[in-house]
């Protein structure tokens, strides 16, 4: 029993040679068989001779795609009455959203466009009194609506912050115009400006730090200046100083310009400044009205309302004020205060 079972002992190391020598064999086909399959590069790492080699997949980039100008919506006056409508960005495809007795205006869009905030006088109040309501921009008021004021002041302008959780708009519902904030179901209502002075037209920056508007804060009772202030209302920055009217700023792409409207000659133009209040420049030389300036933010364009033709109009120029293009045209009613939507990957 003991000789056998030193003999079977023995007769274990050929066998094993063996069986490591098949282990071995294997696993070098195995390695040769297997690579990365994918058109990515591959990148070796774990230099040293006696580690095995790592394959690490690196993908390819995706080019991103260049967006294209999105659509505008604007508010129309016919059979004495104003409505909200949407447009392409070339003036095709007007569509009107709103179709009610009374007037509608003040649009802008949600940053997913998905939906439009407006100021409506349809509260039923006599005398009619504005408040601020959201629809969806595809069924228009025909869908479902969000009230989110409910005052005896009137409420205006409405602006929807880039992240989409809180909507500045102007009131005088403490007596004197101030920017409040409310989130998009009208909840947790804030008095942003809360001063004895006249502040209106909030328009945010691209990343949502800042808002602009346009404020008599630094002489009560005075022509009214562009200002920013950060979301929360504070480090208020005054970019413009002159002795004409200055108002509804609105920010570039890239948060380093604003455009804004600005009385010179008698009447309103189109002027932009850069957001540290450095190198204004007059756009617009007419004898009549232009305003409402509404900064693409794909691309260098910017369109605004027009009186030029004799009848009111949204226009698009480019950031230099050249290459002026008619997007509305009729004498039979009146297109204004338009706000350009984005649209990107």
């Amino acid at each position: 029993m003991e000789d056998r079972d030193r003999l079977a002992a023995g007769s274990c190391w050929p066998m094993r040679l063996v069986v490591l020598a098949g282990f071995l064999w294997f696993g070098a086909i195995l390695a040769l068989a297997q690579g990365p399959t994918s058109t990515g590069a591959a990148v070796a790492t774990g230099t040293p001779f006696y580690e095995p080699l790592v394959m690490v997949w690196v993908p390819t980039p995706t080019p991103t795609p260049n967006p294209e100008p999105g659509r505008i919506v604007y508010e129309s006056k016919q059979l004495d009455n104003w409505d909200i409508w949407v447009m392409n960005a070339d003036g095709t495809g007007k569509t009107r959203v709103t179709k009610h007795r009374e007037r509608d205006s003040d649009a802008t869009w949600s940053p997913d466009y998905s939906q439009i905030v407006y100021a409506s006088e349809r509260t039923g109040d006599d005398p009619p009194n504005r408040e601020i309501f959201v629809m969806n921009t595809e069924t228009g008021d025909s869908g479902p609506l969000t009230r989110l004021t409910f005052q005896a002041g009137k409420d205006y302008d409405p602006s929807w912050s880039p992240n989409g959780k809180r909507i500045a708009f102007l009131s005088k519902r403490d007596g004197d115009w101030e920017i409040y904030l409310v989130n998009p179901d009208g909840t947790n209502l804030v008095n942003l400006t809360n001063n004895k002075y006249t502040d209106t037209d909030p328009s945010w920056s691209p990343d949502g730090s800042r808002i602009a508007f346009a404020s008599d804060r630094n002489d009560p009772g005075s022509d009214a200046e562009i200002y920013t202030m950060k979301a929360n209302g504070t480090d208020v920055k005054k970019l413009t100083d002159n002795a004409y009217a200055d108002g509804d700023p609105s920010w570039s792409a890239d948060g380093t310009r604003i455009a804004f409207e600005c009385w010179r000659d008698h009447n309103f133009e189109i002027c932009t400044i850069n957001a540290n209040g450095t190198n204004g420049k007059r756009l617009t030389h007419n004898e009549v009205a232009d305003s409402d300036p509404s900064w693409q933010r794909w691309g260098e364009q910017i369109v605004f309302g027009s009186y030029r033709t004799g009848n009111g109009d949204v226009y698009v120029m480019n950031s230099s004020g050249g290459a002026v293009t008619r997007l509305t045209m009729s004498a039979d009613y009146i297109d204004g205060d338009p706000c350009a939507r984005p649209s990107g990957p």
